[in-house]
């Protein structure tokens, strides 16, 4: 499987390390199995770190993206900590930035981009709560 995912920090940062060749079959897959989890936390905001330091190159084909613009809707889907993009990626998230509201940040490592999404958590729960 050219993917796994865990919890980074359970139940609010996911971990997703990608490597080989990735195609368009598996990144949907990925997309949908992760959707999925991100809605059975209600109402939680869940986080995902995207690890792609050891993915060889994606094979990907942009007519696959309104799937992910619909999947990419979900009301607690926090932020994408990106380690590792390559250009074709780095179009499709600026893409998915101005198309449906991605937010996202590249980050050198997962220890920083863990860091990263716990104070972004905790700086939201801080103003929800106060």
């Amino acid at each position: 499987m050219p993917y796994t995912v865990e919890w980074a920090v359970e139940p609010i940062i996911r971990l997703s390390r990608f490597s080989g060749v990735v195609t368009a079959d598996e990144v949907e897959s990925w997309i949908r199995n992760e959707m999925v989890v991100t809605a059975a936390q209600m109402p939680n905001i869940v986080h995902t770190i995207v690890d792609m330091t050891e993915m060889e190159r994606i094979t990907a084909s942009i007519m696959k993206m309104p799937i992910t613009f619909q999947s990419l809707q979900q009301p607690n889907l926090g932020w994408f900590a990106i380690i590792g993009t390559t250009p074709l990626v780095s179009f499709w998230l600026q893409m998915l930035n101005r198309m449906a509201g991605l937010r996202f940040r590249l980050f050198l490592d997962v220890e920083e981009a863990t860091e990263f999404l716990k104070t972004v958590h905790r700086l939201a729960q801080e103003s929800s709560s106060g």
